[in-house]
């Protein structure tokens, strides 16, 4: 058996098609690099997530639905699984969530932080799929650290230098 993940990207701002004409392949790179040496082992052999890129007002109203916070943030993670666990025992295909990101946001960041759009991106994308399994850095503080070490190796490996 071999890994198999599969991704679905919904453009709710099509600005984000603008980026580069492989976001889609560029983004199932990163997210195999991420996710593959935790789930590379589970019982069942076909993960799936869903990406939304969007912009702040569709942000703004996700956020506010779902946490409350009547403002934009740069993503947000909706895990289906409540651990790695559960979704490592699971022989069944596996639906790990939703990610969305906010353009805008990380196109403020970006630029507010003097770094690239594009690792930015990148950036945001691991941490939200770190958090599709199972993983908080507002839990404690060696989940931080833990959580920020694994996001700096996966960057690394697409020369991506540490956004901490």
């Amino acid at each position: 058996m071999s890994y198999a993940l599969e991704i679905n990207v919904h453009y709710e701002d099509l600005r984000w098609t603008e980026l580069r004409d492989d976001l889609a392949q560029h983004f199932q790179k990163i997210l195999n690099t991420t996710l593959e040496p935790f789930l590379k082992e589970a019982a069942s052999v076909h993960q799936e997530l869903a990406i939304t890129l969007n912009n702040v007002e569709q942000m703004r109203g996700i956020n506010n639905e779902h946490r409350g916070k009547d403002k934009p943030t740069n993503v947000l993670s909706f895990p289906h699984y409540e651990s790695l666990q559960d979704i490592l025992e699971t022989t069944h295909p596996v639906t790990l969530g939703d990610i969305v990101l906010c353009l805008d946001v990380i196109e403020a960041e970006a630029k507010e932080q003097n770094k690239p759009l594009d690792h930015h991106i990148a950036h945001m994308l691991v941490h939200g799929a770190l958090h599709l399994i199972g993983f908080d850095h507002e839990v404690s503080e060696v989940e931080a650290e833990k959580m920020e070490a694994y996001e700096e190796a996966i960057l690394e490996q697409f020369n991506i230098p540490s956004p901490y």
